[in-house]
């Protein structure tokens, strides 16, 4: 009956008029407890990879309390959003409950009229509630939409970051002659890591930048390996500009062992095998040889099949990194790029660490940046760094004999050496 139907779908465009009408409002609350439950996730991830520093200087009740603010801070903008979408549910549920109502109303009318049977009336009831399950449970979707809304939101900065360059050509250099010519590169506005940067980096020879903290030797390997793009200037490899290769053929030549190994969770030779897809057994333990690493890892219970926890728990840093150069080994690069690789560790394992990397250095093109210049004397070429310009380049007797930037950093450490921790005997 027409006007039944009607007395039971009466309220339901009330109700989504209700959800419409608080949508943008629940949508900004949703955000802002998003916003305060990431913040308060990032402290507390913070504080325990942390915790041993910070009880060290004796900062445990300063970064609980900062927890305790962003936990505070979460609950309340939860406790906001919560009472604000109940408030909604409410006035939705009220007005959908008003149908059964309405439709008594009209049916008791129609019966007073005698323009409805009390036969078709009962029937009537059995199937109206239909008209209105779907809408029931509608509810729970918007409060699901609200979630997946938010969700996305976080994601956005991601997919609406502007894409790399295609590459231009399929061409792969025969040579791997690196030069950079008149780079510019600011990691954020106003801040240039380089400032007109040209070098060269010779075929098969090894390459060293060195050059006080923050001077750019690491910012030249990110845009060597193009994570990063110069924002003037080109970057070639054996005359191709890197912009024109395919990023995988780019990243297949190269080889990376930097200071910040990274391990997955997971076993030794799984770890080692990223080095190249489908490595047999024996690959990887021939790899593992010659990065000196084979002799620890069989001394473990299970071997290669040994399981890491996160980042490489359960090695030490010196076997993180001899791990990491078996990977190199596996992968065997034309390119081989050296980032402060033994940086932080003691000389034993420094020692074992240089030794990898002499082996897996021959025939390749390498490129080192490092701090100590004592594992760098003998390099083919130095270029050294400051302030995000080439100050000077040469061999390490060319650079002592001109005695500028690089044979301060080199008479700093060779005087570093000589100092030693005490308290100083007064005469007498």
């Amino acid at each position: 009956d027409p006007l039944l139907a009607l007395a039971a779908a009466a309220p339901l465009p009330a109700a989504l008029l209700v959800l419409a009408k608080d949508h943008r409002k629940a949508l900004e609350l949703q955000r802002r407890a998003g916003d305060a439950g990431a913040g308060m996730a990032g402290l507390f991830s913070e504080y325990v990879n942390g915790l041993p520093t910070v009880k060290a200087y004796s900062e445990n009740d300063a970064f609980l309390g900062r927890l305790s603010a962003a936990i505070g801070l979460f609950g309340r903008r939860a406790a906001e959003l919560a009472a604000s979408l109940a408030g909604s549910i409410f006035k939705y549920e009220l007005l959908l409950g008003a149908s059964p109502a309405l439709m008594a109303f009209g049916a008791a009318w129609m019966l007073s009229q005698g323009s409805l049977s009390a036969k078709d009336l009962i029937l009537f009831i059995i199937v109206a509630p239909a008209l209105l399950s779907p809408f029931s449970v509608f509810e729970a979707l918007w409060l699901d939409h609200l979630r997946v809304k938010d969700a996305f939101r976080r994601g956005e900065g991601l997919l609406d970051a502007p894409a790399a360059p295609a590459f231009r050509s399929s061409a792969i250099p025969r040579r791997l002659d690196i030069s950079f010519e008149s780079v510019e590169f600011s990691y954020e506005p106003g801040r240039r890591a380089l400032r007109g940067v040209s070098l060269s980096i010779a075929h098969g020879g090894l390459t060293a930048l060195v050059g006080p903290s923050g001077s750019g030797k690491s910012t030249i390997v990110n845009l060597l390996l193009r994570f990063w793009d110069p924002d003037r200037g080109s970057v070639k490899i054996g005359g191709i500009d890197i912009l024109e290769l395919a990023p995988d053929d780019l990243l297949e030549m190269a080889g990376l062992v930097s200071q910040e190994v990274f391990l997955f969770s997971g076993t030794i030779r799984d770890n080692i095998a990223l080095g190249r897809k489908g490595a047999g057994s024996d690959e990887i333990e021939a790899a593992a040889r010659l990065a000196l690493i084979h002799d620890s890892v069989a001394k473990l219970p299970m071997g290669y099949e040994t399981v890491l926890g996160e980042n490489g728990q359960g090695l030490s840093g010196g076997e993180r990194r001899r791990v990491a150069i078996a990977r190199a080994f596996l992968k065997n690069p034309p390119l081989l790029i050296l980032d402060e690789a033994g940086s932080g560790l003691d000389p034993i394992n420094e020692a074992a660490l240089q030794k990898s990397l002499s082996r897996l250095a021959q025939g390749r093109t390498v490129l080192v940046v490092a701090h100590r210049l004592q594992s760098i004397r003998r390099a083919d070429h130095i270029i050294c760094l400051e302030g995000g310009q080439v100050a000077e380049t040469g061999t390490h007797g060319e650079l002592m004999e001109r005695k500028g930037l690089y044979a301060k950093l080199w008479t700093a450490q060779e005087a570093a050496k000589r100092w030693r921790l005490g308290r100083r005997r007064e005469d007498g």
